[in-house]
């Protein structure tokens, strides 16, 4: 789950295979951050404990660091001597103003957890695929929802693979609940917006100047792409989402 994104305008098309959309949307591009404790640089006292929702310690980060960590919902930490943990963001507690997060499951979830709806008052876990996973509004999408972009097709990504067209929901923006049907962040992998190996960023997705068509797909094709990917809910539980204040504007507490 990531924090924010930049609202733009976005025009959908009509193909035969699937359900045209045609609405505004936003659009942007976001990455599982590599920090390097390595490269750090704060006094001890200013670093920020990094913790899950039983109040347990999981690293401790700069300012700097933490914050990107809840900007882009997820984060790869590696030592000196090259060890690395993952870590997700959770949730955030106004009432504590508190930023809660969860460790990764490596083996399992390399790139970090994605978050979202599976139905009316339940949440689940899944895992970020780079290039394949979008994030999407949870009041309009549910996770494993799939959807057709014509322009993302045939693109070579880095990680060899070329693209097919089909990305799921499979995360959402805590920042950006409720603002309508079709809304979607792009999730690549390690790549920032900034990296020259950031296919979409290449293709002018992390641009909200810039606009792409794109369409649902039926249940049957969802299916079918969702076992492709190997796309899965490791774990569900009670939430109901709700539209609130961005928690990146939490106080550096």
């Amino acid at each position: 789950m990531r924090l924010s994104l930049v609202l733009i305008t976005l025009l959908g098309s009509s193909l035969a295979l699937a359900q045209s959309l045609q609405t505004s949307a936003s659009t942007s591009t976001y990455h599982t951050s590599l920090i390097k404790t390595s490269e750090m640089h704060c006094e001890a006292r200013d670093l920020r404990k990094v913790i899950t929702a039983e109040g347990k310690v999981l690293t401790r980060l700069c300012a700097k660091q933490y914050r990107a960590c809840m900007i882009e919902g997820s984060c790869l930490i590696e030592d000196a001597s090259g060890k690395r943990i993952g870590i997700s963001y959770h949730k955030y507690d106004a009432e504590k103003n508190q930023s809660y997060f969860n460790k990764t499951d490596l083996k399992k979830c390399g790139y970090g957890y994605g978050f979202g709806k599976v139905s009316d008052g339940v949440a689940g876990l899944t895992c970020l695929i780079p290039y394949f996973t979008v994030s999407g509004d949870p009041l309009a999408h549910a996770l494993g929802d799939v959807i057709y972009i014509p322009e993302l097709v045939g693109v070579a990504l880095p990680t060899g693979q070329t693209h097919d067209g089909y990305v799921i929901i499979g995360d959402y923006d805590e920042g950006y609940i409720d603002v309508g049907e079709d809304y979607f962040a792009f999730f690549t992998g390690t790549e920032s917006d900034k990296d020259a190996k950031n296919a979409f960023t290449k293709l002018g997705l992390s641009n909200p100047s810039n606009t792409f068509k794109y369409e649902s797909v039926s249940e049957e094709k969802a299916k079918e792409i969702r076992a492709k990917r190997g796309f899965t809910v490791l774990k569900t539980f009670k939430k109901t989402f709700k539209a609130r204040v961005n928690p990146m504007l939490e106080s550096q507490n």
